[in-house]
């Protein structure tokens, strides 16, 4: 089909170290576990996207840093390839947001800052709704 895998393999399945890549130029470098990206790797997407962390049964599962191309950064939590727990994301701006995430919507309490690491706001969101907030 185009797809290519380079690395360790146990009974005919990735598993070890290894590096698949997909036809339309997506790349996994990292580490398998019976053919699924398990443990620590790197993801890129086509579009050039880029995830580096914790895997597990092919989904971002633990902790992570997610780099877009538009600029946004997150770094925190991961949970079935979602943003979960507690995360800072950074727009190309600079404006920072640390806080609670719940099936990759802001979730909990929150703190803003700008570029230069002023507060800007804070408050709570709740299943990506803003509920409470205090402007600086």
């Amino acid at each position: 089909n185009g797809d290519v895998y380079t690395g360790q393999m146990l009974n005919g399945a990735a598993h070890g170290e290894g590096t698949y890549t997909w036809k339309n130029g997506a790349v996994y470098k990292g580490e398998w576990k019976n053919d699924k990206r398990q443990g620590k790797g790197t993801y890129t997407w086509a579009n050039g996207d880029e995830y580096v962390g914790e895997w597990k049964d092919n989904k971002e599962n633990g902790q992570g840093i997610l780099r877009q191309t538009n600029g946004l950064r997150y770094e925190g939590g991961f949970v079935n390839g979602q943003k979960e727990g507690e995360g800072v994301q950074e727009n190309a701006e600079g404006v920072r947001f640390k806080g609670g995430f719940k099936a990759d919507l802001k979730h909990g309490d929150f703190i803003e800052t700008d570029a230069d690491g002023k507060e800007i706001r804070r408050g709570s969101y709740k299943n990506g709704r803003l509920v409470n907030e205090i402007k600086k």
